[in-house]
């Protein structure tokens, strides 16, 4: 049985993958500790040298990362969920455009609140 991996803007399904394990089982093992490993090394200085926030800066940041990481979960899930046929592919579409628009939110917020210089 093929899963599907990709949805275009509208939720359906346009990429497939073979087995049920490419898409239920490594998908997330490299998706999930993607933003792990940003947060690991985003508190390395020289990683992030241009990244000069406030204090209210570094918490918009970090809320960001956050509402990314479960972002990117409730995607995969909605996905998972779509292969086994518990949602419609709809449901996936929609979710895509909440996430965006609250990624572009908070790019914003950022940008707002980042103010003069890492404290």
């Amino acid at each position: 049985m093929r899963v599907a991996i990709h949805f275009n803007a509208s939720g359906e399904p346009d990429s497939f993958a073979p087995p049920k394990t490419v898409g239920t089982l490594l998908f997330p093992l490299v998706v999930y500790p993607l933003f792990l490993t940003m947060t690991y090394f985003l508190k390395e200085p020289a990683f992030a040298p241009l990244l000069r926030f406030s204090r209210k800066g570094w918490r918009a940041f970090a809320e960001f990362m956050t509402v990314m990481a479960l972002g990117i979960v409730v995607i995969d899930s909605l996905m998972l969920l779509y292969n086994v046929g518990y949602v419609p592919s709809s449901w996936i579409g929609y979710s895509v455009w909440a996430f965006l628009i609250v990624t572009f939110g908070m790019i914003f917020r950022i940008f707002w609140v980042r103010g003069g210089g890492a404290t």
